[in-house]
């Protein structure tokens, strides 16, 4: 009988021999349709398969299976392990959880279901925090609170509803929902109403979907055939290379990352609860974002350079604003978010700290209105594919009630918070794809390249690669928890330049990892191209990473100014304040001498107790930046704002502290929950530390050095040298002219 049932096994298979065998027992494993052979069946083909091919995974997978007549499902269900903690004082999802199931020998299978947020959104608690992080750090001061990594996921439970679902999407999106109207079934139009953090979990499973594989360079189209040797021509049809799919990308985007968080985030309860309202009976319904007046080469201008101006009526129940927009991503609109710039606070909004300023800083309100209030709607240009449209508004009377959208805020902080959760999005997306990238590099080595995963060199590259995505998931995490902990009704907290570092250290690593991936899997990786062009697309949508540079340095240095206004006023009138004098040059020289400054922060007590000799590095690092933002306004004073290279420089060093802080925070929660790789956030935290270190260091120095001993003043002359000679002012060596 045990003969016939191997033997009816094995033709059904189509096997023979040693690989019969071995592919019996592993279908008989995997398949589900075979749920009535014996366990006395399964366990003589496992066991014969053990013994072919010396796999110890098989022993595991039959023992203790032969002793009992069941289905092989039912032997192969796990048996509970007992807990030595009484269940009364066992969380539900531990007593749940108490078996450990391998994925690899029972692949679950996951439907394809609308997507659903966890309802957590009303429980978090909030916590009232105004200013921001980066402005500080340009002052001096350190916010500790973000050494305190976030967790809006309190149980298991929660945890594996959103990797089941980011699963179902990684799998269903770039066949199944890459479509509008499938999306708009699947709920994808209402991730506005979740949190900020698992909307960004949504996008980053559709950066995963969406990357291009090794494995599908031949991709064909339902009832097409894959043709060998054409690899290029096939990868032209991939999903993630069609303009109408890098547009509906973007739409998703645009619509719930910043048309309806606007929505969500208003001021204006009564007109939020109409356009909700709105949204539920009419799920078509568009609203185009109205932000950018792109006038400067690296990007839209900034808000203080804007044309479009709203001012307020004398009784103060209307609006009249003027002036046009573009770069809107292209669609049929219903209604339009406009920003514009404003001189006009209510007592409420304007903040003691601008009284001491004669100039007051314009600030930003936001607007929605209806597309038939526009005076001209037209095309604007195309951008690798995307087409964006340009409007024209003329002295519009907008009732408050009605169309006040976003309250007006000096220097718009509530406008550009809003603005960063675009930014947040376009960082997710990337971190998928790069996430993506990363697992199939290492499977195509697993199953082509096994030698070189013993290759030093390949080592290094794979694990440069790993520090950029821990990096840049560490930071996008942690701000997007950020905005879901911050109380953003009685309290004023300034996220934009979070955002802003999210999206300069996503594009960039974005950059690097495919360069290093290049270079690991060779002529194998024909998608760095058009890779390369998406990314740089991304990088174009809400600004690129040149103006965000530009940007977070200019505003820091202003805020620095404003505030050490009296302190640099002291060291420039040097004579005046002799004493005043002397502390600063002996602090000065203490710092390039390489004597550490005095820690007066305490940032190693909100870590854990490993991790203190990096918190102390990382406060000796805040420390020497504010010296070196005291060096640079010391030396230009007013035009400080002016000297790009110094701005650059701080802004990068504000992006590296950033940055280590995210990820030394995150490590330090990973010692603290006795997470099972603990040891390997450490490595990875020590490594982008000591990395920032290092670079900081030098940009210190260049920030310190003498004017005429300088990159600056010698990039000068090359580059007026190089004007005068029409590009290169070197001739060559073969020619016999003196110079």
């Amino acid at each position: 009988m045990l003969s016939s049932r191997l033997r009816s096994v094995g033709s059904m298979l189509g096997q023979s021999s040693r690989s019969s065998m071995c592919s019996t027992a592993n279908f008989l494993r995997t398949k589900n349709q075979l749920d009535n052979v014996p366990v006395a069946t399964y366990s003589v083909l496992c066991r014969w398969s053990s013994i072919l091919r010396s796999n110890a995974d098989d022993d595991v997978c039959v023992r203790g299976m032969c002793t009992e007549k069941k289905t092989w499902n039912e032997a192969l269900r796990p048996k509970e392990k007992k807990s030595n903690i009484p269940e009364e004082y066992q969380p539900e999802e531990v007593i749940d959880k108490t078996y450990h199931v391998r994925d690899l020998d029972l692949p679950k299978e996951i439907l394809t279901q609308p997507v659903k947020d966890l309802g957590i959104k009303e429980q978090i608690v909030k916590l009232q925090k105004s200013g921001s992080f980066v402005k500080h750090l340009f002052i001096g001061r350190f916010d500790t609170d973000f050494l305190t990594y976030p967790e809006i996921l309190k149980t298991r439970k929660e945890f594996d509803k959103v990797i089941t679902q980011c699963e179902m999407i990684e799998r269903t999106f770039k066949d199944t929902l890459i479509n509008p109207k499938i999306l708009k079934e699947f709920g994808f139009d209402l991730l506005y109403r979740w949190t900020v953090t698992e909307m960004m979990s949504v996008f980053e499973s559709m950066g995963s979907a969406m990357v291009i594989k090794p494995m599908d360079y031949n991709y064909k189209q339902e009832g097409q055939k894959a043709l060998k040797n054409t690899a290029v021509i096939d990868l032209i049809k991939h999903p993630s290379l069609l303009s109408k799919n890098h547009h509906l990308i973007f739409d998703i985007i645009n619509h719930n990352c910043l048309s309806f968080s606007a929505i969500e985030f208003s001021d204006n309860e009564t007109l939020r609860s109409k356009m909700i309202a709105m949204h539920d009976d009419n799920p078509d319904l568009k609203i185009g974002w109205a932000w950018s007046e792109r006038a400067l080469p690296f990007g839209s201008a900034d808000f203080i350079d804007w044309d479009s101006t709203a001012q307020i009526s004398k009784d103060g129940s209307s609006w009249i604003i003027n002036g046009s927009k573009n770069r809107i991503l292209k669609g049929d609109y219903d209604y339009y978010a406009i920003f514009c710039k404003t001189f006009d606070y209510s007592e409420d909004e304007d903040p003691d700290w601008l009284a001491r300023d004669e100039s007051i800083p314009p600030g930003i309100a936001g607007f929605l209105v209806p597309k038939s209030m526009i005076g001209v709607i037209e095309d604007d240009e195309v951008v690798n594919g995307l087409v964006f449209q340009k409007i024209k508004f003329d002295y519009l009377n907008l009732p408050a009630n009605d169309h006040l959208l976003i309250d007006p805020s000096p220097l718009g902080i509530r406008s550009q918070n809003i603005q960063a959760i675009g930014y947040l999005g376009v960082s997710a997306y990337i971190l998928g794809m790069l996430k993506g990238l990363m697992k199939d590099t290492y499977a195509y080595l697993t199953k082509e390249r096994t030698p070189l995963l013993e290759c030093q060199t390949m080592e290094r590259i794979l694990c440069d690669v790993t520090e950029k995505i821990y990096t840049v998931e560490s930071c996008l995490y942690l701000t997007s928890q950020a905005y879901d902990s911050f109380d953003n009704v009685d309290a004023d907290p300034e996220m934009y330049l979070e955002g802003a570092i999210c999206k300069i250290i996503a594009i960039e690593a974005a950059h690097d990892s495919l360069r290093l991936l290049q270079s690991a899997l060779g002529s194998e990786m024909l998608i760095t191209s058009p890779a390369i062009d998406f990314i740089n697309t991304l990088d174009s949508y809400l600004n690129n990473t040149v103006f965000h540079r530009v940007n977070l340095g200019k505003v820091g240095m202003w805020m620095a100014g404003y505030y050490k206004n009296p302190h640099i006023r002291k060291l420039r009138l040097g004579p005046f304040f002799p004493w005043y004098k002397m502390k600063d040059l002996v602090e000065g020289l203490r710092l390039l001498k390489g004597v550490k400054p005095k820690l007066t922060m305490n940032l190693c007590g909100n870590v854990h107790p490993s991790l203190v000799d990096q918190a102390n590095e990382l406060e000796t690092t805040v420390h020497e930046f504010g010296l070196a933002v005291e060096w640079v306004l010391k030396r230009w004073a007013k035009s400080s704002i002016r000297r790009q290279n110094d701005l650059e420089r701080a802004a990068q060093i504000a992006l590296d502290i950033y940055t280590s802080t995210c990820v030394l925070s995150r490590a330090s929660k990973a010692y603290c929950d006795a997470s099972r790789n603990a040891d390997v956030d450490r490595y990875l935290m020590k490594n982008v530390l000591s990395h920032n270190c290092l670079r900081d260091r030098k940009l210190f120095d260049q920030m310190n050095d003498v004017v005429d001993d300088s990159d600056e003043f010698r990039n000068y002359y090359i580059h007026k040298k190089n004007i005068e000679f029409n590009g290169y002012f070197a001739q060559s060596g073969l020619h016999k002219i003196r110079y």
